[in-house]
């Protein structure tokens, strides 16, 4: 509890935040497939919904708002470094697996309940994990 309640206060707010629709596979083989199945013209969401081992699969890759804390380093720099209205090439995120992001908006927002509880949720996984 000490964990997600520092991680919690330790969000500003403001944040500044990206809105992602995001497509996580566990092979470079489909991200490969995923990869090719968007060039050649399908929605991310669609993609997401059919292959995507995260969550938001259900929700066709919605995500959301979400700050820096929420997702591992590398994909976040990834992420908030990435020119709204694209989506990703793929992002190797080690023993994550792999993602392909689609911002759709980069802001300075107010930082939401929801916002910080993901960004606790990741940093007491990772402590476990660690």
């Amino acid at each position: 509890d000490r964990i997600r309640d520092q991680a919690r206060t330790a969000v500003s707010d403001p944040s500044e935040q990206v809105n992602i629709r995001i497509l996580h596979v566990a092979t470079k083989e489909d991200a490969d497939t995923a990869k090719q199945k968007l060039d050649n013209g399908d929605a991310l969401g669609l993609v997401a919904g059919s292959m995507s081992i995260d969550s938001s699969a259900s929700k066709g890759g919605e995500v959301g708002w979400v700050t820096r804390g929420t997702y591992s380093s590398v994909l976040e720099d990834a992420m908030f470094s990435q020119t709204v209205g694209t989506t990703s090439g793929i992002i190797d995120a080690g023993d994550e697996g792999f993602y392909i992001v689609e911002v759709r908006a980069h802001e300075t927002r107010a930082t939401t309940d929801d916002v910080r509880n993901a960004v606790a949720s990741r940093t007491y996984n990772q402590a476990i994990s660690d």
